[in-house]
């Protein structure tokens, strides 16, 4: 064995600094695979359906931080939500420590999921204001 090896033996080495990636500075990606039915882009009007293309044209071209500024009570404001205002039963991949992110996308509808690096899974659709109770 050589010396180095030998001297090298059953230490620990830290691992090199890993510059982390600042997904805040993301625009959003917007995933539909888990919404659920009941609440669903269907069940709103199609005004709502058209302004929710264009909601996520809009929110596409600028950053998760942005997004996250943004009063709640703006064209696309936004608000964290705790998982407890929510009475539906919650999806299985969403974990008790994620918090909910409301997107106004329609007058006071909004698009409600939770967020996963740059990825915004979203949920529930609140075309009727049913999900939550909202604030005047």
């Amino acid at each position: 064995m050589k010396h180095k090896d030998r001297w090298n033996k059953g230490r620990r080495f830290a691992a090199p600094d890993v510059p982390t990636h600042d997904y805040d500075l993301d625009t959003p990606v917007f995933c539909l695979k888990h919404v659920d039915p009941a609440y669903c882009i269907t069940t709103c009007s199609d005004e709502q359906k058209a302004d929710f293309i264009q909601a996520m044209r809009a929110l596409s071209q600028i950053t998760w931080r942005q997004i996250l500024l943004t009063h709640k009570r703006s064209k696309y404001g936004s608000e964290k939500l705790p998982q407890t205002a929510i009475a539906r039963p919650k999806p299985s991949h969403l974990t008790p420590d994620q918090s909910l992110i409301a997107i106004r996308f329609w007058d006071k509808a909004r698009m409600v999921g939770y967020r996963e690096r740059e990825i915004f899974r979203i949920i529930w659709f609140d075309c009727d204001y049913s999900l939550y109770p909202h604030a005047t």
